[in-house]
């Protein structure tokens, strides 16, 4: 069976010295291609680069934290 596409972004952080790869998980990547209002939540985000979990949790709040805060411009 094939994957479905997905696409991946790239987050710039100052907890940690690389890029960090991240994406949406499948049911809020459809969510936020169809719905204008979308808002995401910590649980929408999906790491995909390999990191501690005390650390993965913290890049995701603040990942979100920079996603809405462009969505109020």
């Amino acid at each position: 069976m094939n994957e479905p596409k997905r696409y991946s972004f790239h987050f710039e952080t100052d907890l940690y010295p690389d890029l960090v790869r991240w994406r949406y998980t499948d049911e809020a990547d459809h969510a936020a291609n169809v719905h204008k209002t979308f808002k995401p939540k910590v649980s929408d985000l999906v790491i995909e680069t390999k990191l501690d979990g005390k650390l993965k949790t913290q890049i995701r709040r603040e990942l979100l934290e920079d996603i809405l805060k462009e969505d109020e411009v």
